[in-house]
């Protein structure tokens, strides 16, 4: 990098029980300068519900409720596969064992 370098990593965890978590982490640094940063915030949760074809809501914790579209990646045989990932909105969230 030539200025700063950062990355932001977000989590989507979901239940069978219509619970879900929204979390992440970003971390940066200045090249040349020695220093580092992270930046964890609080996590986000609450519970979830298919409101019809490709459309969820989630309903938080703090009582915000949020309608998203929503879709099952496709695996190596170009099959939907939910332990591939999702689509939630416009950001993919790839499964991680």
């Amino acid at each position: 990098c030539m200025l700063t370098c950062t990355t932001t990593t977000t989590f989507l965890t979901m239940d069978k029980k219509s619970r879900f978590v929204l979390s992440g982490y970003s971390i940066g640094s200045w090249p040349g300068l020695g220093s580092s940063w992270a930046s964890i915030p609080p996590d986000k949760r609450g519970t979830y519900r298919i409101i019809g074809k490709g459309r969820i809501q989630l309903k938080y914790a703090d009582g915000t409720v949020r309608r998203h579209r929503i879709g099952i990646l496709h695996n190596a045989l170009n099959r939907p596969s939910p332990t591939t990932g999702v689509v939630l909105g416009a950001t993919n969230y790839y499964y991680e064992d």
